[in-house]
């Protein structure tokens, strides 16, 4: 499992298992720093007074069969549950969708669970990206900020920085109105924000900071597995195009099967929408814990 570690500069790290009991350096101010072991166990690593889990064993399955598997990997454990839980909520504010609170309940509903699937999406880049098999239990919500909020907003800020680039070039050309958008260069921004967005997502994931989504973390990233990154990146926007695809299909024949379908229609989208996600986050985790040496955010001393 994933290693906490928290550096004395501020920042709260993850070392690779393979770490425990030595020393690393931390990326941001070069210091050294000990990484717990399973006999020196820290508050982050643990659950009540249990010592660390022993380390998870290193990849055996090819890289495309650790993908593949990450179709069934949220139905497995923890994460069927936690699917279920938020299928449930959501048909919820579907049936207050018909009442008089119609607009505090569905929002309050969906608020709690936008906040907190986000929480979750990051858990399972994170427990990936530590090489845990299976889906992450919920998340603790004891601390608002750190176990809710700030998953979220790491998420979106790392959307608008990737998003950055195109979004600036078109403000610009609104701005300036003899200056016209060139769909060429559109295109390649949005080609961009598609492969930077994968590994900003990861790095927010593995350094729990606002500054990892910057280029000078995940530009050299990107640079140490370009290909292997191109067909991470690649696979994540063919799963999302698939989600579409999905949704596309069922949401017109479901509403269109009266009332039941109607009400299957809000929640259905929605369960996929979740389910395409927690694909995601386990492409992009697994993608880390395969390759985590070459990525090289950690260096063992």
């Amino acid at each position: 499992m994933p290693i906490h570690v928290d550096c004395p500069c501020g920042k709260k790290l993850i070392a690779p298992d393979e770490a425990a009991g030595q020393k690393v350096q931390c990326p941001h101010c070069k210091r050294i720093m000990d990484v717990p072991g399973p006999s020196g166990p820290t508050p982050d690593t643990t659950i009540g007074h249990q010592p660390l889990a022993a380390p998870a064993p290193p990849p055996t399955r090819p890289f495309f069969e650790e993908v593949g598997r990450a179709f069934v990997y949220p139905i497995t454990g923890h994460g069927l549950w936690v699917l279920v839980f938020a299928a449930l909520l959501r048909s919820v504010a579907g049936i207050f969708a018909y009442g008089i609170i119609t607009v505090v309940a569905t929002m309050l509903i969906m608020v709690f669970l936008g906040l907190y699937l986000s929480s979750y999406f990051l858990a399972i880049v994170q427990s990936s990206a530590g090489g845990e098999a299976k889906p992450p239990g919920l998340p603790d919500a004891s601390d608002l900020w750190d176990d809710i909020l700030k998953p979220f907003f790491l998420i979106l800020w790392a959307a608008l920085v990737s998003a950055a680039p195109q979004v600036i070039y078109v403000a610009y050309a609104v701005i300036e109105e003899d200056v016209a958008v060139n769909p060429m260069v559109l295109t390649f921004m949005s080609v961009w924000s598609s492969l930077y967005f994968p590994m900003a997502v990861m790095s927010v994931a593995v350094w729990r900071s606002f500054a990892a989504v910057f280029p000078h973390v995940v530009v050299p990233a990107i640079l140490r597995i370009p290909g292997q990154h191109v067909m991470m990146a690649g696979m994540v926007w063919l799963t999302w195009q698939g989600y579409r695809l999905a949704v596309s299909h069922l949401a017109a024949q479901l509403r269109s099967a009266g009332i039941v379908g109607e009400l299957a229609g809000t929640f259905v989208p929605f369960l996929l929408l979740v389910y395409f996600s927690w694909v995601i986050a386990r492409i992009i985790g697994i993608t880390h814990w395969t390759y985590r040496k070459r990525i090289g955010w950690f260096r063992t001393i």
